[in-house]
């Protein structure tokens, strides 16, 4: 698990939470959320590589946690950002779930707005 780095309010009522690299299988950057409203932002480095990322809610850190969308394959350096809403979470979570090939980094940021 990455803890969280530092956050910075954007807007009322929206808060980003940015977390330390992630470059292990089964590390995650989790974030206290009460919200419907979330964006997860992941800026990825390395070559040949191909993992799968993980996006999941959970109602306290030891409990279960459940998909929130399907797992997603990366094959590629880039930015990726996943926007979702509705999707009511106390608590949301990113992991870098497996490694397929190559040595990724993810710099993981999770963006929160407020249910007011």
């Amino acid at each position: 698990m990455t803890a969280v780095a530092s956050t910075k309010e954007i807007y009322a009522g929206q808060v980003e939470y940015f977390g330390a690299n992630i470059d292990t299988a089964g590390d995650w950057l989790e974030v206290p959320a009460h919200a419907s409203t979330y964006t997860v932002l992941v800026k990825v480095t390395g070559e040949d590589i191909s993992f799968k990322l993980g996006v999941t809610c959970g109602y306290s850190s030891e409990g279960s946690w459940f998909p929130v969308d399907t797992e997603q394959t990366i094959t590629e350096a880039g930015e990726y950002a996943y926007f979702f809403t509705g999707k009511a979470a106390p608590r949301v979570r990113v992991t870098l779930n497996e490694i397929t090939t190559g040595e990724p980094v993810l710099s993981p940021a999770i963006l929160v707005a407020s249910n007011v």
